[in-house]
């Protein structure tokens, strides 16, 4: 895993699409989202994120990009973002993707108000929310935050 931001900026040229997975944190818990009943992965549990389109040259724009889907799902206010490392994943369609990670830490997690793109949320301690996560790339990058705070 890709930990540098610039690093893995330079990366995205050899992908086919780039998304983004925000982990929102305040203390020892963290928030997933459940995607609706009528989407395309119907139901499953998440962390907000997206796919973005992004200037490889301009390090903000990645963490514009993932503030804008954070807000956008869950209209939760940000204290603090950094970048937690990227990730790549092959889509149903086949098509190579990057996912850029990032730690939000948020003021309050309660004051959640979902997009219509999901349907319910858990605030839930790093080890439960591990074991409710869908995607491989997710559940890797729970695995890199719980390693990074057993390490500080």
């Amino acid at each position: 895993m890709i930990t540098n931001i610039k690093s893995a900026l330079q990366k995205i040229p050899e992908f086919e699409g780039v998304k983004t997975t925000i982990i929102p944190v305040r203390h020892s818990e963290v928030l997933i989202i459940q995607r609706d009943k009528l989407d395309s992965h119907p139901n499953l549990w998440e962390f907000p994120g997206g796919g973005v389109d992004i200037d490889i040259q301009n390090e903000k724009d990645i963490f514009s990009e993932a503030l804008r889907e954070l807000l956008e799902e869950t209209s939760l206010s940000v204290k603090r973002i950094s970048f937690l490392g990227l990730k790549s994943f092959i889509n149903s369609e086949g098509n190579s993707h990057a996912n850029f990670g990032f730690i939000a830490e948020i003021y309050d997690l309660r004051q959640v108000v979902l997009s219509n793109e999901h349907q319910d949320y858990r605030i839930l301690g790093f080890h439960q929310a591990k074991t409710m996560l869908f995607f491989e790339n997710q559940i890797s990058f729970m695995d890199d935050l719980i390693t990074t705070c057993v390490s500080i």
